[in-house]
């Protein structure tokens, strides 16, 4: 077998599937790191419903935050549970930052 095939048969389908693991795998956010992404939304920007100002809350609340990788993923799911709750429920988490991590903590654990 020459160098050449053995690349083509072993090195370039192990270096494919390394690729598709790295970029399709997605953790479960660890259960504290998202109540502390609920807490921070409920405090800075409940009703916003942009990835883009809840990453300025966490990096505004965080020391050193900008060194530190924002996490996408449950930000998202914040977002998300945002979205679900009804209008009501939405008017009561904007006034009471106790009541909104409730109902969203209640929300993502559905």
């Amino acid at each position: 077998m020459t160098k050449k095939s053995a690349l083509l048969k072993f090195f370039l389908p192990a270096l494919l599937l390394a690729v598709m693991v790295f970029l399709f795998w997605r953790p479960e956010p660890d259960p504290q790191e998202q109540a502390w992404y609920v807490s921070v939304y409920c405090r800075a920007s409940a009703g916003s419903t942009s990835s883009e100002s809840l990453q300025a809350a966490v990096e505004g609340t965080r020391p050193g935050a900008s060194r530190q990788r924002f996490n996408r993923q449950a930000a998202s799911e914040v977002l998300g549970a945002w979205k679900k709750l009804d209008k009501e429920q939405q008017r009561i988490a904007r006034r009471d930052e106790t009541q909104c991590r409730r109902l969203l903590l209640d929300k993502l654990a559905q």
